[in-house]
């Protein structure tokens, strides 16, 4: 879970997918997918506020930061699981 910098937005990742909260309504946008089988293990935003990255097992999924969020890249690096 991560509080955008200015409160207005809440990111919650999950393996499910990552979904975007209003802060004040915490009322959920869409969730969007993160892969097949992505292994959160963190969530954080931009400096700015308006991207959203998520770390995975296999590396990091990018998204808009937005109540509907769109993914907009990932970077993947297999083999590299600390587990």
């Amino acid at each position: 879970v991560a509080y955008s910098p200015a409160g207005k937005l809440i990111a919650i990742a999950q393996d499910a997918g990552l979904t975007v909260c209003d802060a004040k309504t915490r009322k959920p946008g869409k969730q969007t997918p993160l892969g097949e089988e992505p292994t959160v293990r963190g969530v954080t935003f931009s400096p700015a506020g308006d991207y959203i990255a998520v770390t995975t097992k296999d590396g990091v999924a990018f998204a808009t930061a937005d109540i509907e969020p769109k993914q907009s890249g990932t970077w993947t690096e297999k083999g590299s699981d600390p587990d």
